[in-house]
Order: structure tokens, then sequence, then C-alpha cells
């Protein structure tokens, strides 16, 4: 009788002395019980079991997490798959055609806007637009008649061909007709060693009519500085001297500060100019510091220009031509929608894809 009432009595504080886990489980999840009093084990389970269950479902929230990262950069690249895919595509159509330079001029501007359609800055733009800043079949020149390989020698042909009034100025122009910093024609290439390759070639233009080969625009670059023994009234007189010629300039960001070339544009005469799409722009942005307040205008003058060429032959270590690439893609588009060259465009400029 004793043992039975022994075990009564055991089973009597069981119920309301919960086990040391069961305890501790209860405490976890915040019952006080000196003020809620003491929990039945029924309820101590339940609290333990609702813990577990909410441990559970933090884990399955930071499963779903990393499944969503995971998806999200599947899709991504995906998406890069599909964008390299499609430019492969249209870099083998073009190489089939012989490159957006040897397409008609409605092709031509087809292509051209659907490069500008690509660009980040663009892409939210309506048609609508677009179309304002569009690049349209009548401000191109017809390039299909050149028929020769493009390479960087046969820029001057090139020009021959497509523009002969542009050819016919730059033939005829003469040193005191030219004011500092107003290009006739005016080429944008991918990066300074093509520019500087192309400039070789565009000095054909000028013949005896330039100065010693790129010597004044160099002496003006960065760590070029040299001292000189000539008094400065001599080296001033030579200075003018070398001003008295035509020069072809050469404009990208690759040892030359924008600064150091704005001051050198407002002295040197060039009626033919090549270089990065970066520095012409930012050049057309930049203001002449010795133009008049009345009518300030840019360090370099589009007031004379009659041509641009946009040199989609050329191709970088990467094989991406210049409206390929998005860096130089980017960088043209952002070139051609200027306001500056934007309103000569709609004057009278002409655009030839070389």
């Amino acid at each position: 009788m004793a043992d039975a009432l022994d075990d009564d009595e055991y089973l009597d504080r069981a119920s309301t002395s919960p086990s040391p886990a069961v305890e501790g489980a209860t405490l976890d999840v915040g019952f006080d019980q000196d003020e809620a009093g003491p929990r039945s084990a029924d309820e101590a389970r339940a609290a333990l079991s609702s813990k577990r269950k909410r441990s559970a479902d933090a884990d399955g929230e930071d499963m779903d997490e990393v499944a969503k990262k995971a998806k999200k950069k599947q899709k991504q690249k995906a998406r890069d798959k599909a964008r390299k895919a499609q430019r492969n595509e249209v870099r083998s159509e073009m190489t089939a055609l012989g490159g957006p330079g040897r397409l008609p001029c409605d092709l031509q501007a087809d292509y051209l806007r659907k490069v500008m359609r690509k660009c980040k800055f663009l892409e939210n733009q309506s048609d609508l637009e677009l179309n304002e800043v569009a690049i349209g079949q009548q401000e191109l020149v017809e390039t299909t008649d050149f028929v020769e390989e493009r390479t960087d020698d046969a820029l001057v042909e090139f020009i021959r061909a497509v523009s002969p009034s542009t050819a016919a100025t730059l033939d005829n122009l003469q040193p005191h007709e030219v004011q500092a910093a107003q290009p006739v024609c005016l080429v944008v290439t991918g990066n300074a060693m093509r520019a500087a390759d192309l400039c070789r070639s565009l000095r054909a233009f000028l013949g005896s009519r330039t100065g010693p080969e790129e010597k004044s625009q160099e002496s003006s670059g960065a760590g070029q500085k040299q001292k000189s023994n000539k008094p400065a009234k001599k080296q001033e007189a030579s200075s003018k001297v070398e001003r008295g010629k035509l020069t072809v300039a050469k404009l990208f960001a690759r040892h030359f500060k924008l600064k150091e070339h704005v001051e050198w544009l407002k002295d040197n005469k060039i009626p033919l100019a090549a270089g990065t799409p970066q520095r012409l722009r930012a050049l057309l942005e930049a203001e002449n510091p010795h133009s008049a307040e009345s009518e300030p205008t840019s360090a370099l003058d589009l007031s004379k220009l009659q041509l641009l060429v946009l040199d989609v032959t050329w191709r970088d270590e990467k094989e991406r031509g210049l409206l390929e690439g998005f860096e130089t893609r980017d960088e043209t588009v952002r070139l051609l929608i200027c306001d500056q060259l934007r309103s000569k465009i709609a004057q009278n400029v002409k655009i030839a894809l070389f």
C-alpha cells in the first residue's frame, strides 16, 4: 500500500514538475513561471514544439533566400549567354555583308538605330523619343561604291570617293583661310593607337601645307616638357611660324590632359582631326577660354565641319568594333546625340561609315 501511494505521489509531482529539459525549453521560449505560475507538461511540450517550428520556418526562409539568389544568378547567366549569341550572330551577319560600312544608307540607318537602342541610357526611351536623336538615312553618305579594302591607308581615298565636296575643300584650303580649332573632317575611332595611325594617313591631304610632323602637338602633351635654350622672343616667333601651317589633330586622352588639349587647339589650325569619342565629346563640352563672353564657343569648333567619319572597320583585341564593344559604343552614341554635334548634323554635316 505504501508503495502504491509512493507511485501516485511520484506521478502527481511529475505532472506539476516538468523534467529539466522541458523546464529549460519553457524558459527559453519566454515563460515566466513566477508570474504565470507553474506550467503543465503538455503546455511545455507545446511551447517546445512551437519553438522548433519557428526554427524550421527560419531555416526554410534561409533556404528560400539561397534558392532565390541561385535562380537569379542562373537567369543572369542565361541573359548574358543570349546577348553574347546575339552579338556573335550580328557580327557574323555584318562580316558576311562586308561590315556596316558596306551597307546601303537605309540599312546603315537601321543599324545605327539598333545600336542606339542597346545603350543603357537610351533603352527606356520610346520610339518617338529615339527618333528625335536617331541618325536618319538622309544624314548618311552612300559608301557602297568604295569597294577597296578599308585599311587606315585607304582613308584618304575613301573620303575622296564618298564626299568629293569635302575632299575639294581640303585640297584647296590655304593656311590663312583656316581658323584655329575648326576641323572640316572629323574621324571617330576606338583607341589612341588607331587614331594616331589615321592621322598619319590624313596628312596626305595637306601635303606641303602642313608643319613638321606631330611636332607642335607632342610638345604640349603630358610628359613632353622640355627645357629650351632659345630666348623667349625666338620661341614666340617660331611658334607663330608653326601656327601658320595646317596640321592634323590627334584628339585622345593618352598623354594629353583635357586642359592641355584646349590650350593646344586655340593656337592650331586643324582642318582634319581623328580621335576617340570620349575625348571629342569632352572637347565639345569644354568652353574655349578665349571666346567672347557674349558668344561662347566650344574648345573644338564645329562651325566648318562638313564630314564626320565613323571608323567601324577598326577592331580591338577582342574583335569588337567601334559600335560593338559597350564602352566605345556608348561613348560614340553619346557623342552623336550631344547638342553641339547633333545641331550640326541636323544642318549640313554628313556621316560616313568607314
